[in-house]
């Protein structure tokens, strides 16, 4: 899972797009977690979701629940039926940010439980962001 913010650097007003991405993942079914981020600093705006799941024409269930006062996001992202899962490569989530003051944000995956149709869990290995606002 690869966090990849742009720009890495802005200014307080400025917008900026947070891509989480996954890379060598086989048979994908459901990719929950929480996004961990700083919420002084900046300002969630908007969640959608990627393509990576949708691939083929594959339906998906797709929540997400922001809790500004502590930084906190809540992904769930799965697939719907009985289907083999999604092998590969792409784009899970992108999220919108809004720069509300200055200051360094760590962007942190926390509780990452992705899984494949047989609902076992598959091993991520998350590399983490950090965007900076001055």
């Amino acid at each position: 899972m690869t966090l990849s913010p742009v720009p890495t650097s802005g200014h307080v007003g400025d917008e900026g797009t947070l891509t989480i991405s996954v890379s060598r993942v086989e048979r994908l079914s459901s990719a929950p977690f929480y996004l961990i981020y700083h919420p002084a600093i900046l300002e969630l705006t908007s969640v959608t979701q990627g393509d990576f799941l949708t691939q083929d024409g594959q339906h998906t269930a797709f929540v997400h629940a922001n809790h500004p006062e502590i930084g906190r996001v809540m992904i769930g992202l799965s697939l719907l039926g009985q289907i083999a899962g999604i092998t590969g490569a792409g784009t899970l989530i992108s999220m919108t940010f809004r720069a509300r003051a200055p200051g360094v944000v760590r962007f942190t995956v926390h509780q990452a439980e992705f899984r494949n149709t047989a609902m076992e869990i598959i091993p991520i290995q998350v590399a983490l962001a950090e965007t900076t606002v001055e």
